[in-house]
């Protein structure tokens, strides 16, 4: 997550809310939970930056928007200070999700059009919130 819009090749949009609190808790409650099965590891947390500074899970809820690296073994940066300048505060509104994917990070997309990360698991919500 850089800081600098001119040389960026990741944007991110956050996950705000009234049920953000909610969310945080139960997907921070769900990977303190991989953790201690052993699925997830320290270093992958700290790795893919779900840690804060006091070495607690945070995962980082968000939205990938554009992400120059996926699918490529190079890395491309762009200057999104045009992009953010304009919708910087854009509300992409509200989506109630039905479940989340455990999405493995670094395996090929699954053999469909769409593209979407691999994912190891899903939970659907109905049976955890």
């Amino acid at each position: 997550m850089n800081d600098d819009p001119t040389e960026t090749s990741v944007v991110y949009a956050c996950v705000t809310g009234a049920g953000e609190h909610l969310l945080r808790k139960k997907t921070n409650s769900a990977v303190l939970k991989l953790k201690e099965q052993g699925i997830i590891t320290e270093e992958e947390l700290a790795q893919s930056r779900n840690l804060n500074g006091k070495g607690q899970i945070d995962v980082k809820l968000h939205m990938t928007v554009i992400n120059t690296k996926r699918g490529r073994g190079d890395r491309r940066a762009l200057d999104v200070t045009p992009l953010l300048a304009d919708l910087g505060t854009y509300d992409f509104g509200e989506v109630d999700a039905t479940e989340i994917h455990l999405s493995l990070f670094h395996a090929p997309p699954q053999k469909s059009s769409s593209k979407y990360y691999t994912y190891h698991t899903k939970c659907n919500l109905g049976t955890v919130l």
